[in-house]
């Protein structure tokens, strides 16, 4: 597998899956699937869907979303709710919750969430914008993309704490770098893991 972060929380697996792809520049390969976790402007970007968009893929996302996709897209779009599991085409994931719990930003009762996807074998978690919750720490991960900007999200300390109670292989820290966070926030993540877990900086 190959991972890049080319800003925020726009993430790329395998050259083919896009997760909340926003402020894309340059040249982007044409996405297969295109996971948004919720409708803020940094997450759900119809200028950047338009980027990487072809007549095959696949949009998966909450009812919020999908209902602005159908508005501009033809594609096939799947619409997706929190705690359940699903097989769309090839792919295979579950959804959590993705919420805060002591600031207004992100509420539980908009039904916004992370996903779990298994790809070759392996469990990776696109956590989205959250603090620690119960439905996080259930969860069963082997590669990590965490938000450590704070703010909107938790913050690097408790990014690194969530890490460190889920054990993952690999961590990939994001949701910093640009709008909220910064590289010294990234250091002081880093800083808090426990050195058996391999922690990769895609944002540059």
């Amino acid at each position: 597998m190959n991972f890049k972060v080319p800003t925020h929380s726009s993430i790329i697996i395998n050259d083919e899956i896009y997760f909340d792809p926003y402020n894309l520049v340059g040249s982007f390969t044409k996405a297969k699937y295109i996971f948004i976790t919720h409708s803020h402007y940094d997450h759900f970007s119809i200028e950047d869907i338009e980027k990487i968009i072809s007549d095959q893929t696949i949009i998966i996302a909450t009812s919020d979303v999908c209902k602005t996709c159908e508005k501009y897209f033809k594609n096939k779009i799947v619409e997706i709710k929190p705690n359940n599991q699903y097989k769309v085409d090839e792919i295979e994931f579950s959804t959590f919750p993705s919420y805060n719990l002591n600031k207004p930003f992100h509420p539980k009762s908009n039904n916004w969430v992370g996903y779990n996807l298994n790809i070759e074998n392996q469990n990776l978690v696109v956590v989205g914008d959250s603090d620690i919750t119960e439905e996080l720490l259930s969860q069963k991960v082997d590669i990590l993309f965490v938000p450590i900007g704070g703010t909107y999200t938790m913050n690097p300390q408790e990014a690194s704490a969530l890490t460190n109670k889920l054990s993952p292989k690999t961590v990939i820290p994001v949701h910093y770098g640009s709008i909220v966070g910064t590289k010294e926030d990234e250091e002081k993540f880093k800083e808090g893991l426990n050195k058996n877990i391999n922690v990769m900086v895609c944002i540059k």
